[in-house]
């Protein structure tokens, strides 16, 4: 407690005011496995979280990821996070860059060492508690193919194996005018789900980033466009993406869906976790 004194009309009067109480370790958090996808372009970071349910809080987190012998570097915001004194999974999908919209100097990944940075924050309204976590560790990722599906109330959403690429190359550079992406959604009779979906991909040592409408910032991007089907069975609607930089280009492309969401920054300058994210062949 901080004790101040003020004078008023020549009285003194002692101001008394607490600052917040600090949480006394709410969270605890182990960073696992990390997957470098075959695009090089997105990491899937496994990691197990915990927090307090008493008292009621709000928590997120985001995982940082960089590589030294590349220079390339990505994060991911995940929120809300669930705190009820269980322990639960999540994984985080590392785009490079930090991106799915802004790749100008964007570097990719290899197989050499990334060190991984696990933020986590909650704060609890009712007594002003805060607490800041943070754990850190290095690994060499593992390269593999990449199938992370969504599942949630009743929902579910599967990116297709492979992309349909439009438009023939021009000017040798190997890009063509947008590529069509699969995306099998289910979700239950009257529900309304909108999808947005962005590519990354490495082409000749930079990477490359697609959107609904290859414009970044821009929102919506794939908003019922088309029309997602809602009768409890799976239909497969098929998305355009077109190059915010410079085209698509043939070879495997990371694929990241968000649902009922927009590809964008948040106020903290985190990437939104994408939903579903699947290491995808365009041809």
């Amino acid at each position: 407690m901080i004790g101040r004194v003020l004078s008023l009309a020549g009285a003194i009067v002692v101001s008394q005011f607490v600052a917040p109480p600090v949480a006394e370790a709410a969270t605890s958090a182990t960073i696992g496995t990390a997957t470098l996808a075959r695009s090089y372009v997105e990491i899937e970071v496994e990691f197990t979280l915990s927090c307090t349910a008493y008292p009621p809080r709000t928590a997120w987190a985001a995982v940082q990821v960089s590589q030294p012998r590349t220079g390339a570097t990505g994060s991911a915001y995940i929120n809300p996070l669930a705190c009820d004194d269980t322990t639960h999974a999540y994984t985080a999908h590392v785009f490079a860059q930090n991106t799915s919209w802004d790749t100008s100097d964007a570097t990719a990944w290899d197989t050499s060492d990334v060190t991984i940075t696990l933020v986590s924050e909650n704060f609890n309204t009712d007594v002003y508690e805060y607490e800041h976590f943070e754990t850190s560790r290095t690994a060499a990722p593992t390269r593999a193919d990449v199938n992370y599906v969504y599942s949630a109330g009743g929902r579910a959403v599967e990116i297709g194996s492979a992309g349909e690429l439009v438009g023939k190359p021009s000017n040798g550079s190997g890009a063509h005018g947008y590529a069509v992406i699969p995306v099998t959604v289910t979700c239950p009779v009257g529900d309304e789900v909108w999808i947005s979906v962005a590519t990354e991909q490495e082409y000749r040592k930079r990477v490359e980033a697609g959107t609904g409408d290859g414009t970044p910032y821009q929102h919506p991007y794939n908003v019922y466009d088309p029309y997602v089907t809602c009768d409890g069975t799976p239909h497969t609607h098929t998305f355009e993406v077109a190059g915010v930089d410079g085209g698509v280009f043939r070879g495997n492309a990371s694929v990241a869906v968000f649902v009922n969401g927009y590809v964008g920054p948040d106020l903290r300058d985190y990437t939104y976790n994408a939903d579903a994210v699947r290491t995808v062949a365009l041809r």
